[in-house]
């Protein structure tokens, strides 16, 4: 048995993802061979990968302040806001973010396991003249690929390299299951913080969502429908040669996640939202059966 985690996107949601990444390593009998990440993610895999526990992860998110993301461009560029960029710059990022959730870009590209298992690594970006998605081997991972992962169009700016520009693939593919696939995972594993509600709702951040959500949604349920189809063709004898059945599973909320993807309002709020992951995984782990203790610890 050969299986992936799929880490997908969500901005700030990612701190619920965060409580369910801990509940995975930490509770379950559960051991990845591949990890994937996507979007907001990276920093979480970027600092499992640099050495850090699944509870320190959730810890970083659980004391972070919405103002640790926040640099801007020089006041004067917003009076004529039309010729910006992007709303924010990667400042924080570079100056706060990374060193204080210790993502150490050297210990990413030499990291061989992960627990004490064997693991490979990949990150997802868009080659924005391409237009399609470039996945990167942790072996790879340079600063400016890090930032670019993240680089969410008219949000940040996008990242200069190889003669183009990238950005973050969150429109295109917010959870890269085709790459878990590649890599022979038998079984994969995601983490899905991106809401599926069927009602609109109104102001322009929610608008903002719905594209998000229409386009990151729409493209795993595409992703899901080729595996099933795949998956058919196993079971009935006609599949392609290499071509072999694949189990998912998508670990998302039941409810709505008390964060926007690019607001909250401080560790008030993320805390409750870390652990509401945390009690979905356990509830998930309890569903199929791979929960290591049958009462969860408490954090």
């Amino acid at each position: 048995m050969k299986r992936s985690l799929v880490l997908a996107g969500g901005g700030a949601k990612i701190g619920w993802s965060s409580g369910v990444l801990q509940v995975l390593l930490e509770e379950s009998d559960l051991e990845f061979d591949h990890i994937d990440a996507t979007s907001g993610s990276v920093f979480n895999l970027g600092m499992l990968l640099s050495g850090r526990s699944a509870g320190q992860i959730a810890d970083a998110w659980g004391n972070v302040s919405p103002r640790d993301f926040l640099s801007f461009h020089p006041w004067w560029r917003y009076l004529a806001f039309w010729t910006l960029p992007s709303l924010l710059t990667q400042e924080a990022a570079v100056r706060t973010i990374i060193p204080r959730w210790g993502i150490d870009l050297a210990r990413i590209r030499a990291c061989r396991e992960v627990g004490g298992h064997p693991v490979t690594a990949t990150f997802n970006v868009v080659d924005f003249t391409t237009k399609r998605v470039k996945t990167i081997p942790h072996q790879q991972m340079d600063l400016d690929h890090f930032l670019a992962v993240d680089a969410v169009p008219g949000v940040v700016p996008p990242v200069a390299g190889d003669g183009t520009l990238y950005v973050d693939a969150m429109l295109l593919k917010d959870a890269n299951l085709t790459e878990a696939v590649r890599q022979g995972a038998d079984e994969i594993w995601v983490i899905w913080a991106i809401e599926d509600r069927p009602e609109w709702r109104g102001g322009f951040w929610n608008h903002f969502g719905h594209i998000f959500e229409i386009c990151a949604t729409g493209n795993l349920k595409r992703e899901l429908d080729q595996i099933e189809e795949i998956n058919k063709r196993v079971a009935a004898g006609t599949a392609a040669p290499g071509q072999r059945h694949v189990t998912v599973h998508v670990v998302r909320p039941t409810g709505p996640i008390p964060v926007g993807y690019l607001f909250f309002r401080g560790r008030r709020q993320m805390r409750p939202t870390i652990e509401a992951g945390r009690v979905a995984a356990r509830d998930f782990l309890v569903r199929t059966g791979h929960l290591r203790t049958a009462t969860p610890q408490p954090v």
